[in-house]
Order: structure tokens, then sequence, then C-alpha cells
């Protein structure tokens, strides 16, 4: 149910064309295509990330809920790989490196992340999703610790498991 914009905490608060923007993309990329580029994500509240996350984990269990499990297992299985960084269609899959969000989870963990500091992870074995929405640039783009956030913030959900 869409939410009027004024009931939508703002995005950024800095200068130019994304000073003050409510319930859109502050990507100056997506700004020029009226929001629409598929690279600026999604909006939604926590409770409904996370239920995005609890049908990819259902998918991976083979309940079908988005995709057949054929397709759900290749979209979250290792397609692409340089060096540390690893993908599967359209999703990051677990990685050696102990700087990467995900690396506190199981190797079978994959989620994403979005650059104003949001993501979501959803790890099968661990039958666990953390769906995480925060906004690191509100008042600017340096100085950013996100990438640290995120690690210990999984890293503290495993241990309180």
């Amino acid at each position: 149910v869409p939410v009027p914009a004024l009931k939508v905490a703002q995005t950024y608060f800095g200068a130019g064309r994304c000073r003050g923007i409510r319930g859109a993309a502050h990507d100056f990329l997506a700004g020029r295509w009226a929001g629409g580029a598929a690279h600026a994500g999604l909006f939604g509240t926590a409770a409904a990330v996370a239920r995005f996350g609890q049908a990819w984990l259902a998918d991976c269990q083979g309940a079908n809920c988005l995709l057949p499990l054929w397709l759900a297992r290749e979209a979250t299985s290792l397609q692409a790989e340089d060096g540390v960084l690893r993908r599967g269609l359209g999703w990051a899959v677990w990685s050696p490196d102990p700087d990467s969000a995900g690396h506190p989870l199981s190797r079978r963990a994959f989620g994403h992340t979005g650059f104003t500091g949001t993501s979501l992870y959803v790890d099968p074995q661990r039958e666990l999703v953390v769906a995480c929405l925060t906004n690191e640039i509100y008042k600017g783009r340096k100085q950013r610790k996100i990438g640290r956030f995120r690690v210990e913030l999984h890293r503290r959900v495993v241990e309180a498991l």
C-alpha cells in the first residue's frame, strides 16, 4: 500500500537536486529516469523487506514462493567472481573476505547491500533473514562506516542465535 510522501523520512539532507527528497531515490542517475532505474533499489518497511527475504528463504528450501527451485538455486549460487567479490544473479553470495557483509553468515548465505546503508541477507542454513534499513548518507557521503556496521550486525545476530 503506497504511503503519502509526507509520511516518509527524507532520504537525504544536502545541497542540490536531492535536498529534502521524500519517497523517491536520491540516486542522481535514477533521477534522470524519473526514479525508475532498477539499480536505485526499492522502498519499503523493514517488515516488508524481511517478508521478501522470507520468500527467498522459502524458495531456497523448495517451497516455490517466488521462483521454481532450480531458478532460486541458480540466482543464489556463484555465477561470477572477481577476487573476493562473488555474485549470483542479482545477489552477493558468501565471500571469504572478512570485510564482506555476508562473511559472518554461513557459506550458503546471499544478500544485497544498498548504497545508503540498507541491506538484506538470507542464510538458508540458519533459516535466517536479516533486513537492515538505515541511511548512512543522510548528512553526506564522507567518513562512511556502514561496511563495518553490517559485518558487526551479522556477527552479533549469529552470536545471539
